[in-house]
């Protein structure tokens, strides 16, 4: 009897010790997976980069020569690395009303039409967003909805201010529906900076590239601007198909 009791224990642990090597097995499986793919959208990312440098240069060339000095100078530092997304002004103006209150403060005070933040309301939702896409996708999406819903009641003016810092935050948080309905309410939502923001959820930024006009550009170096605005999030936080899945429904 003795006999049997152990017997029956070293084979229940022995198959308890199997099913921890099986999900261990799994568990390795699924990182290296993830950590293959993002290896691979990063290295289509830097492929796209080079591909936008070389678009970029060939537009700098064919603008007035009084303009190629600045032309060039922003294609240098977009091509070594630069021209970073940068969330800090907007996280420091959150801050106090965060460390009052949480998101719900943030939210109430921006809603306010005379409030303290005022202009620095779409930069400081928008950089609170970004700063819970991975710690809280929830508040990431009642930001992104709050910087929508102040957009729709905003004059011409804040309208545009709310819908580009909402536009953004979508794109971030790879959600279509938020991206669309903020484009709607720009005024030019067919410029490069929000077709390579479209381009970060259907991870295809070569075709936006192909369709850059290079021969006949503007007089200035607006496209050049536009074209780095709108590759940063893609340079910065890859393709939106090389993330876990953050949006709620």
């Amino acid at each position: 009897m003795h006999t049997t009791a152990i017997g029956l224990t070293r084979l229940s642990l022995g198959s308890e010790i199997m099913l921890i090597i099986t999900t261990m097995r799994v568990v390795i499986a699924a990182f290296i997976s993830l950590a293959l793919t993002f290896y691979a959208q990063a290295e289509r990312a830097d492929v796209d980069r080079d591909r936008l440098v070389k678009t970029l240069t060939e537009i700098a060339y064919a603008l007035p020569e009084e303009k190629h000095g600045r032309a060039f100078q922003l294609i240098e530092a977009f091509a070594d690395g630069g021209m970073r997304s940068n969330y800090d002004y907007g996280w420091q103006r959150a801050q106090p009303y965060l460390e009052r209150g949480g998101v719900n403060a943030l939210i109430a005070e921006a809603h306010r039409p005379n409030g303290t933040l005022r202009y620095a309301s779409p930069d400081a939702l928008l950089a609170t967003g970004v700063s819970r896409l991975e710690t809280s996708p929830a508040d990431a999406k009642r930001l992104n909805e709050a910087l929508l819903d102040i957009a729709r009641k905003a004059d011409d003016f804040e309208r545009q201010l709310y819908a580009h810092a909402s536009a953004e935050l979508a794109a971030l948080r790879c959600d279509r529906a938020h991206l669309d309905q903020s484009l709607q309410l720009l005024k030019r939502p067919d410029s490069l900076n929000y077709k390579f923001w479209e381009a970060r959820l259907s991870n295809n930024a070569a075709s936006v590239i192909s369709g850059i006009d290079t021969e006949t550009p503007l007089d200035d170096t607006r496209d050049i601007h536009q074209a780095i605005d709108g590759f940063r999030l893609i340079a910065d936080f890859g393709y939106c198909d090389a993330q876990i899945a953050q949006i709620a429904d």
